[in-house]
């Protein structure tokens, strides 16, 4: 049984009566490829920006001289903060993927309409 996201790109655009010319089909391509682009973009500074934050937290934490609790907020704190990365990292990568894998998928279309029409 076919997934929903292969079911939906498959389904799209192969009627003839959607466009007048190949030359509209493949503008609706490109501008399918550029909205997935920036939604990929968009995600991955998403993913970056989180990062990047948890960095500075990191940092800012393994700098902590407190006599008093800083070693073992020098041993609990980065260790969280690590921990929340990684689990940023394994929420983040199935939306970047998925992203990637459509715009493969118009790209593929795009070449071959390329190849048909030509």
């Amino acid at each position: 049984m076919t997934d929903l996201k292969t079911m939906l790109l498959n389904q799209d655009t192969q009627g003839a009566e959607v466009f007048d010319s190949p030359k509209e089909r493949l503008n609706f391509y490109r501008s399918e490829i550029h909205f997935e682009s920036t939604l990929l973009a968009s995600r991955t500074s998403g993913y970056l920006s989180s990062q990047s934050f948890l960095m500075i937290a990191f940092a800012s934490s393994m700098a902590n001289t407190n006599p008093d609790w800083g070693s073992l907020f020098r041993l609990v704190v980065p260790s969280v903060l690590a921990l929340l990365g990684l689990l940023t990292s394994l929420h983040a990568i199935p939306g970047i993927r998925a992203s990637f894998d459509v715009i493969e998928r118009w790209h593929h279309k795009q070449a071959d309409l390329l190849q048909t029409e030509g």
